[in-house]
């Protein structure tokens, strides 16, 4: 393991990868979006895509005053968030990470648009599809980098990087169709967390720690569930129980400490400000009627097999990750445990929650966050294998297949799914049936 040294031709490819995926994700979701009206529930600014945006017209042209935003606001962006038209409070349960990446976007728009409310002009819903595209390359970026540091073949990790992953999982269609979701950021600020901690790890630069925590903290603050991730920072590059203790004792060292907690209180004091505005109470979470009603696990299988949203059924590829941890497991590595980990803990958490299946989307959402390290298993089982040509080859043409199916019943998705029940095979077959047509 080690860092790469990249020659001037391949860095060219990699930069053509990502202005590439840039362009190609921009003008897939500015033409999805487009061809619908802005009052259409699939738009940029509608439901939960609302809840994440409002922050900002919120903040910058109605001053946290809804009593002087426009009537019946709510039901036009499909109540993503609510207005106390008697007290004037704003109030969205989603947290202020997303607005937070998607500001300078906005502000662009804002300046552009004809009418400066928030929603009435196209620009606001433009800058949705901009910001995802970039967040969703420059992710792909940080995630080929990181992995880099594990094979001195840059070639496989530039194929997953920047073709697997894309075509071979949901990752795209939530850069494109549904860019206003928290799921690409969040992919974004993991990639970038775990590519600058790496790097620390190589060359023990404080600066590189101060960047990674700063990525953890806005991972946090998009998506509170990411502090399973926290364990990265014991266990990375950890593989005996020596460098587990010095690990634990150099995390616990003043000075880093110190850089750990003040930046993710930071992170945090926006969110617990703009609760306290909403609640008039210190509180971590908005989410208050959304609870683990099916704990333990007991919608685990759907969470993994069903039609609606099932994991395996519209991201195939996941079986790769699984075989490639197991591969690890074997190995003695300590991506074995990672990985197994992640996965473990999204299925439980997931399979007890009250919306197991995550609402409307393409697949089980929720697991994008974690595709930066899941990626690293997927390219284990290929990196295992490469050098047994006709195992190699037959797990390409499987792997092959499994990005057919997502790629091209995610160009077909209409959002959600709309079968009689989760395990409608039936509404699911009419679907899998369009990609051999």
């Amino acid at each position: 393991m080690g860092k790469i040294k990249l020659s001037p031709s391949h860095k060219v490819l990699i930069a053509l990868a990502v202005v590439g995926w840039f362009s190609f994700s921009l003008f897939s979701g500015l033409r999805y979006n487009q061809k619908r009206p802005l009052n259409d529930f699939h738009r940029e600014l509608k439901a939960d895509k609302a809840g994440y945006n409002v922050l900002l017209p919120a903040l910058f042209i109605y001053h946290f005053d809804g009593r002087n935003m426009p009537d019946s606001i709510e039901s036009i962006t499909g109540h993503g968030f609510q207005v106390n038209r008697l007290n004037g409070i704003i109030s969205t349960k989603y947290p202020y990470g997303v607005a937070l990446l998607q500001l300078p976007f906005w502000h662009v728009a804002h300046q552009q648009a004809i009418i400066r409310d928030g929603y009435s002009s196209v620009e606001y819903y433009h800058a949705i599809d901009w910001a995802a595209s970039f967040y969703f390359a420059l992710g792909l970026f940080l995630l080929y980098l990181f992995s880099c540091f594990y094979y001195e073949n840059p070639r496989i990790p530039f194929v997953f990087s920047f073709v697997v992953l894309p075509l071979g999982t949901n990752l795209l269609y939530y850069a494109t169709a549904d860019g206003g979701m928290s799921h690409i950021y969040s992919f974004f600020t993991i990639s970038g967390f775990l590519f600058f901690y790496k790097r620390h790890l190589n060359k023990n630069y404080l600066k590189d720690f101060v960047i990674s925590i700063l990525f953890f903290s806005l991972a946090l603050a998009i998506r509170p569930v990411n502090i399973i991730f926290i364990w990265v920072l014991l266990f990375l590059d950890t593989n005996t129980i020596l460098t587990f203790k010095n690990r634990c004792q150099e995390l616990l060292g003043i000075k880093k400490l110190l850089v750990i907690t003040l930046t993710i209180f930071l992170f945090l004091l926006p969110q617990l400000i703009y609760n306290y505005y909403v609640t008039e109470a210190i509180t971590m979470s908005l989410y208050n009627d959304e609870t683990f009603i099916n704990f333990f696990a007991k919608k685990s299988l759907e969470v993994l097999f069903a039609p609606k949203n099932g994991i395996i059924l519209y991201v195939p590829a996941f079986t790769f990750v699984v075989i490639g941890s197991i591969i690890y497991l074997k190995q003695k590595s300590y991506f074995g445990f990672a990985a197994s980990y992640i996965i473990v803990i999204y299925i439980v958490f997931y399979g007890s929650w009250w919306s197991y299946y995550l609402g409307c989307g393409y697949g089980h959402r929720g697991l994008i966050d974690f595709y930066p390290l899941l990626s690293l298993p997927l390219m284990n089982v290929f990196s295992t294998i490469e050098k047994r040509k006709k195992t190699l080859i037959l797990a390409g043409l499987v792997l092959l297949l499994f990005m057919l199916i997502t790629t091209t019943m995610a160009k077909e998705y209409d959002c959600c799914f709309y079968g009689s029940s989760d395990w409608d095979w039936s509404y699911y077959g009419t679907k899998l049936l369009n990609v051999f047509r």
